[in-house]
């Protein structure tokens, strides 16, 4: 497949995809739209899908690398920047039904180290390192198959139907332990605590008590996890502060001190989320998991 044909199979799937650099990972700024500060950007591809005539004058030379912006319908790509850290994925799968119903599905490509992964979710997901997986979500791009990698290795497919199946959390994908050890966020848990391989850990039998739940909004205030909120209210029932899930240069995310709830006004959070949903969203876990991480404290 050519790379204008690439670029328009991504298209009918709702999906922006950007001018790169032949044999490079940066944009070509030559071929892209100006900003308000008169700045060549790809920032608009984020909200506004390109049109037919625009990628024709991109990619009519054929010598152009193209980067897949995610985030588009919920698109997230699981970069596994390391061959040996995907095979570690597979093995994990095969002791998952349901992720290795995914594996066997969604579309891939093989990447000049590693593998990319297609996925997709019913949430805007925040982007983010973990070790060497990179979780490339809202507002990022990755180069798209066809592409030439600086090396002179080009991405490949290794799949013939384009599925990106639609997962419930990113840990229907990834092994919950690894999910809790994003460097991004303090953790609840102490870091001190000896961590299990993430591809050994086995999910124990956990039976929740009944004031389990109660015990885990009762101990934990939402609050705590934004130190910079501001108080909107005389009496501190409300706070602002910046969504943690989108980039948000003005504080969109509201908090409620006295119904212990959050939410984010820019449509991040189709409901408002308890302390509970709040850390499985944070981290791409079930609710389930979240509980479990959790109750460790209580």
């Amino acid at each position: 497949m050519t790379i204008i044909e690439s670029v328009n199979k991504f298209l009918s799937f709702g999906v922006a995809t950007i001018p790169i650099t032949y044999r490079d990972k940066r944009p070509d700024f030559k071929l892209l739209p100006k900003d308000a500060q008169n700045d060549p950007s790809w920032e608009v591809f984020k909200t506004i899908l390109p049109s037919q005539n625009y990628l024709n004058k991109c990619y009519e030379s054929g010598m152009h690398n193209y980067g897949v912006v995610t985030g588009w319908n919920n698109l997230v790509v699981i970069d596994f920047d390391d061959v040996r850290e995907y095979i570690n994925w597979l093995f994990w799968a095969k002791r998952n039904p349901a992720t290795q119903s995914i594996a066997d599905h969604a579309y891939q490509v093989k990447t000049a180290r590693g593998v990319h992964v297609y996925v997709r979710l019913p949430h805007i997901e925040r982007s983010r390192k973990i070790g060497k997986i990179d979780i490339k979500a809202n507002g990022g791009y990755v180069l798209g198959p066809g592409s030439i990698h600086p090396t002179g290795i080009e991405y490949t497919p290794t799949k013939s139907t384009w599925c990106f199946p639609l997962i419930n959390s990113l840990s229907e994908i990834l092994p919950a332990a690894l999910l809790i050890q994003d460097p991004t966020i303090p953790p609840v848990i102490s870091s001190q605590t000896k961590q299990p391989d993430v591809w050994d850990a086995v999910d124990n039998p956990f039976t929740f008590q009944d004031d389990l739940i109660a015990k885990i909004r009762n101990k934990y205030n939402i609050l705590s996890f934004f130190p910079n909120a501001i108080s909107t209210s005389h009496d501190n029932r409300w706070f602002m502060a910046c969504c943690p899930f989108h980039d948000d240069k003005h504080p969109s995310f509201w908090i409620n001190t006295h119904r212990k709830i959050c939410s984010c006004m820019s449509g991040c959070t189709p409901k408002p989320l308890d302390v509970i949903d709040f850390i499985a969203r944070l981290h791409g876990l079930s609710n389930r998991e979240a509980i479990i991480y959790l109750a460790k404290t209580i």
